[in-house]
């Protein structure tokens, strides 16, 4: 005889732990976009320029340190190229610890920008490490869409080319689809080349 499931009820409890369980993963999954957004990519000082400074003393005071120390041996110059040594790591420590004070400030300021807590978001120029910031707004804007939709809804609230792109471009990374959104919205003359180019390329892509 076959059972016909038709007839029956849910098993005492099922329908309890079920909604359990969806609370559980939506919980899980705000967790894991609240992660994402606070998450910086992984080589952002890097790309940012934190080298470059250690690099360029480096290539500079260490050769030279070596060749006094050959040329004219004493504890004085071994002090010298002790301290030749060390200086390329303390610029590094310094401008590690600024990088980390303006990424932070910028990450205050794009958070407020989309939660609407702030009027106009700051240019990226008006930061010191410019790099650092263009990488920023872009991470922010891929994965957080409300920044793209607050420029869209109000372009006046960016009023900077550089930092209107990077928002945009972080933005297609995630949301392709948006790319003739931006060119209804924008007259194509106003917007950058090097931004026309990507938006064509990706509604190439769609059709």
């Amino acid at each position: 005889m076959k059972n016909n499931d038709i007839t029956k009820t849910s098993f005492p409890g099922y329908e309890i732990a079920q909604e359990k369980q969806e609370l559980e993963r939506a919980k899980k999954e705000k967790i894991k976009q609240e992660k994402r957004l606070n998450t910086l990519p992984p080589f952002l000082m890097v790309r940012s320029g934190l080298f470059n400074e250690a690099i360029l003393l480096a290539m500079v005071l260490i050769p030279v340190s070596e060749y006094i120390v050959i040329k004219q041996p004493s504890s004085f110059t071994e002090f010298l190229r002790g301290c030749c040594y060390v200086l390329p790591t303390i610029a590094l420590i310094i401008k590690y610890f600024c990088l980390l004070s303006e990424r932070e400030i910028l990450r205050h300021n794009l958070k407020n920008y989309a939660k609407h807590d702030e009027d106009n978001l700051s240019p990226i120029s008006d930061y010191k490490f410019n790099v650092m910031a263009k990488i920023l707004v872009q991470h922010k804007s891929k994965l957080d869409s409300r920044m793209f939709e607050r420029m869209i809804q109000n372009p006046e609230s960016v009023d900077d080319i550089k930092t209107a792109s990077a928002i945009i471009f972080g933005h297609l990374k995630s949301h392709p689809d948006d790319a003739q959104m931006i060119l209804d919205k924008f007259t194509t003359n106003t917007i950058p080349p090097e931004l026309q180019k990507r938006l064509k390329e990706l509604i190439e892509k769609q059709k």
